[in-house]
């Protein structure tokens, strides 16, 4: 495709400090969905999808607000910040613009109606947009990586990076179902778990264990389960082709501990 400054390591866009690309090539793999892959671009116009009874929202607020604007996805991570590729189709002409990098969604929704706004006043001018090939040869600019970057979201009321927060206390059996970026999202997964399986998820809690990595990540968990009620759960979690793992009260405890100590020497590096 061209896409020369991009190199990917691995499937799922989580952070990978090799893992890197431009907007120009974001542009060009855009563009390259499009044309190969027509009939079906109309998905990534979706707004939501159902999945067992439950409707997700997206997060593409772009499509929902501007006017012609039919799709393509947001990207978010605490190093890479909020990202956005669109897509938008006016009387005839197709626009693609891409934002990278934005330390908020709102940022980033901004920039892109900006840009969508000055091309659209300016396309009588310019109605013939550059071929694929054309695109993938175009310049980028010589920017350096910026290591210090962080999105406004990670970081905390003093300033600091934020380094993931525990919640809940160790009671009892544990189980563990799934992974979470953001801490809110994170909450809300965990109780929606315990309300879907609250038929064997009785007395349960929930508990959130941060991965201190490169950014935080969630663990998500319930806990102040008995055993034979969190093996069920889990059963049947297993069953419908869905991560799960029980966790034996001392096994959550390590976990627990192993965090805090974690989050203590993240702390402590982010001070010096």
């Amino acid at each position: 495709l061209g896409m020369s400054r991009t190199t990917f390591r691995n499937a799922s866009g989580l952070p990978d400090p090799a893992q890197v690309t431009t907007a120009r090539d974001i542009a060009v793999l855009a563009r390259a969905l499009r044309r190969d892959f027509p009939a079906h671009f109309h998905l990534f116009a979706k707004t939501h999808f159902d999945y067992r009874g439950r409707r997700y929202e997206g997060h593409n607020n772009f499509m929902r607000g501007y006017r012609g604007s039919d799709g393509l996805k947001t990207g978010f991570t605490c190093r890479a910040g909020y990202n956005l590729a669109a897509s938008a189709a006016r009387e005839g002409r197709r626009l693609m613009g891409v934002v990278l990098g934005a330390r908020t969604g709102r940022r980033r929704d901004g920039r892109m109606v900006q840009l969508f706004d000055a091309a659209y006043a300016r396309a009588e001018a310019t109605p013939v947009a550059p071929s694929l090939e054309a695109l993938a040869t175009m310049p980028d600019p010589e920017l350096a990586p910026n290591r210090s970057f962080i999105a406004e979201q990670c970081l905390d009321a003093g300033g600091g990076r934020v380094v993931g927060r525990l919640y809940g206390l160790v009671a009892g059996w544990s189980l563990e179902f799934g992974v979470e970026a953001e801490r809110t999202l994170a909450m809300r997964a965990v109780r929606r778990f315990i309300r879907d399986e609250f038929a064997t998820l009785r007395g349960g809690r929930p508990l959130l264990i941060p991965r201190v990595a490169r950014d935080a990540i969630y663990r998500l968990a319930v806990t102040g389960l008995k055993q034979d009620n969190a093996t069920a759960t889990c059963r049947a979690v297993q069953d419908d082709n869905r991560y799960c793992v029980v966790r034996p009260p001392e096994a959550a405890k390590l976990a627990v501990e192993s965090a805090r100590r974690s989050i203590a020497a993240a702390k402590k590096r982010t001070k010096d």
